[in-house]
């Protein structure tokens, strides 16, 4: 059964796994969930300092194009949605990086 798109952020990552083998969400689909949350709730929260969402975007694009072909969905096609917040160490590289 296919989540909606409200819901995905609240899903187990085995669920989100699931529905990823099932084909029910493709990794743009949760990354963009989890893109949107962050963008509506961070002022409030401020639990990002860097965001890079269209680097997330990208790479789950990136992973949906290798699902296409048959490259394995297993563990979140590499958890490109962790791309969020790349390089987490610190923000370097980021437009912000001085």
């Amino acid at each position: 059964m296919r989540p909606e798109p409200e819901d995905i952020c609240f899903l187990p990552a085995v669920e989100l796994a699931r529905c990823l083998r099932a084909r029910e969400l493709s990794v743009v689909e949760i990354t963009r969930a989890f893109c949107e949350r962050i963008e509506t709730s961070n002022a409030r929260v401020n639990a990002y300092v860097t965001t890079c969402l269209d680097t997330a975007l990208e790479a789950a694009k990136s992973s949906d194009q290798r699902i296409a072909v048959g490259a394995s969905s297993s563990v979140l096609s590499r958890a490109e949605a962790s791309h969020v917040v790349p390089r987490q160490r610190h923000t370097g590289g980021s437009e912000f990086d001085s």
